[in-house]
């Protein structure tokens, strides 16, 4: 990946490195300022408005105790109504008469208490014999529809009541009475005669689940959510009205896969256990699914006022800074993207025109010029460049004046230089030529006659033509064999083998190079030979570009001081062995300049062995 990146680099145009450059270095830090400014103001943001919500929870928490306060100072008045004490006597006695009149007293009483309280729908006497005696402002009838088929909830109130002094708060459940839907919160206290202390029933008050229910919905919106628990996790007050009355500790409400419902569950079978009982205000901060809950304390009823806050009811008052902050982001990335390419594209246009003067220029036309008015360093390398042509220009014409001169000059040595060589080579071998076959046919008897004259033939032929300097090698080597030949003819005092790699017989030499290396062997090398004198010449092909000649006799040898002289063309002598050698040196120079090499390995008494390493041609 890294190095995708780096050749993506590389290859990428000035521009697009000036943009990634510029965004690099701005954005980031625009990123990290902006989150770290975001992150700061958020967690100072939701501190305060965690301890705003745990004010107003409270608040909401003394609301709802300040109620059930109103509701039980009501329930004690009743309680404490000696008219209402004395008519429960009459309702609890055998004759027909007093319990008629004393259920009609108690109800004309409740009729007077029913609406001092807000939200009370009914008050009622449920008595030790299973009587009940309500008013809820409708029914004329005495008994009331309120405990209508509720007998066995009506039944667990009063024993409950009788069976532990004190206010008691039953569970929510939906109202018998009418159609619509209403949920009902019954307060329960006993009723006793102060004189013998016995139970003469108990006065329960029925009050709407909407009244309570209203303090939670001043407070609600669409990121909080408020719901009213009772000690054993028991729904008592929500504006989700189905789930009123339900218990979370309950096993069968744990498939509830609600956000909401979870968290409620959580708090209900995790949290409650722990808590204490205390008749203190107090509001407790939890982080349950990424949602802030707190939890107040109704301490008069035993319950908790909950709220469920989600994040987006903590952050909503960010939103209008993130987006400020994206839309400034994306303005100064706009903005350095346009500052970026308009100078790229100056600089861009500035190396284009100096990039076609070069390639003018490459191509021979170097009286280009540039011309720019950019004020910048552009037209600095734009001016370098011209009084650079303009230099290279100069010198290019002077430099071809003088290429012609030396090119000239340089022919002229050559051509004078090829005939003075030829000029010498010529007549000495003629004059040796002509000498061996005046000899040849005095001592032979005109045997051989025929072929030497035919030999010397083509040998002349060959060393005076004048229509090529350049031969191949094929041809150098037939023309080798007739001349050995007329050679051995002469002296008879060696022998001469000749191997040519067929490889390289196409290839190209400089006609007569190796004859005064070859007749120095015969002549000088083989000085006093009788017979046994080799000659082993050998063609070879030594790579793709180079081929090699060696020359090697068994004759006198040479020092080793003149070797070296001759290797570093300091030899001089007036022997035809000395214009020889320096025959050869001069030719290689003049026709492969420094590519040719020649070697010489040689000691006084061993054989001289001659090597070329030539370039093929």
């Amino acid at each position: 990946m890294i190095q995708k990146l780096l050749r993506f680099w590389r290859e990428s145009t000035m521009k697009t490195k000036l943009i990634i450059a510029l965004l690099t270095v701005s954005v980031p830090p625009l990123m990290i300022a902006q989150g770290i400014l975001y992150f700061s103001h958020q967690s100072i943001l939701k501190e305060k408005i965690v301890n705003s919500e745990k004010v107003s929870a409270t608040q909401t928490a003394r609301i709802f105790d300040g109620q059930v306060d109103l509701y039980r100072d009501l329930l004690v008045t009743i309680i404490s109504d000696d008219a209402i004490i004395a008519a429960a006597k009459d309702a609890t006695s055998d004759s027909d008469t007093l319990r008629a009149m004393g259920q009609t007293v108690i109800k004309r009483q409740f009729s007077s208490y029913l609406l001092k309280e807000p939200g009370i729908l009914s008050i009622s006497l449920l008595m030790p014999d299973g009587q009940n005696v309500a008013y809820d402002g409708y029914s004329t009838r005495v008994a009331g529809v309120t405990w209508k088929g509720l007998e066995e909830f009506r039944n667990s109130i009063y024993e409950e009541s009788v069976s532990s002094p004190g206010l008691h708060i039953s569970e929510a459940h939906a109202d018998q009475r009418t159609k619509k839907t209403a949920y009902l919160i019954h307060m329960s206290n006993r009723l006793i005669n102060p004189t013998d202390l016995k139970t003469l029933g108990v006065v329960v008050l029925t009050i709407d689940e909407t009244r309570l229910n209203d303090f939670l919905l001043q407070r609600s919106n669409d990121s909080s959510y408020y719901v009213v628990l009772d000690a054993l996790g028991r729904v008592v007050s929500s504006a989700d009205k189905d789930l009123i009355g339900l218990k979370f500790t309950s096993p069968v409400y744990q498939s509830d896969n609600k956000r909401n419902i979870r968290i409620l569950r959580d708090v209900a079978t995790n949290f409650f256990p722990s808590l204490a009982y205390t008749s203190s205000f107090g509001c407790f901060a939890l982080t349950i699914e990424h949602s802030q809950v707190l939890i107040a304390r109704v301490p008069t009823p035993r319950w908790y006022v909950v709220s469920i806050l989600d994040n987006d009811y903590f952050y909503s008052d960010l939103k209008a800074s993130r987006t400020l902050f994206f839309v400034v982001l994306i303005t100064v990335c706009f903005a350095i993207s346009i500052i970026v390419v308009n100078i790229s594209n100056g600089l861009s246009r500035s190396a284009k025109t100096i990039a076609r003067a070069m390639d003018h220029a490459r191509e021979g036309n170097l009286g280009i010029q540039i011309q720019l008015d950019t004020k910048d360093e552009m037209e600095i390398v734009a001016h370098s460049f011209n009084n650079m042509m303009l230099r290279v220009q100069a010198l290019t014409e002077k430099l071809r004046e003088e290429t012609v001169r030396t090119e000239q000059a340089l022919k002229n040595e050559k051509d004078a230089e090829i005939k003075a060589l030829t000029a010498q080579i010529n007549p000495h071998f003629l004059y040796n030529t002509l000498d061996i076959i005046n000899w040849s046919l005095i001592e032979n008897e005109q045997y051989e006659s025929s072929r030497m004259i035919t030999s010397l033939s083509s040998i002349l032929r060959y060393s005076i033509s004048t229509k090529s300097f350049i031969v191949t090698i094929a041809d150098e080597y037939e023309w080798l064999k007739k001349y050995l030949y007329l050679r051995q003819c002469a002296t008879n005092n060696f022998k001469y083998f000749i191997d040519l790699d067929h490889k390289i017989e196409h290839c190209k030499i400089h006609k007569l190079l190796l004859q005064p290396v070859i007749e120095n062997a015969i002549k000088h090398g083989f000085e006093g030979f009788i017979s046994g004198g080799i000659l082993k010449i050998s063609f070879c092909d030594l790579s793709d570009s180079q081929l090699k000649i060696v020359i090697e006799d068994n004759g006198q040898g040479m020092e080793a001081g003149t070797i070296r002289a001759i290797e570093s063309a300091q030899y001089q002598s007036d022997s035809e062995q000395g214009v020889g050698l320096s025959n050869v040196l001069s030719r290689l120079k003049i026709y492969y300049s420094e590519t040719a090499q020649f070697k010489i390995e040689s000691e006084k008494g061993a054989g001289t062995k001659v090597i070329f390493l030539m370039p093929k041609l």
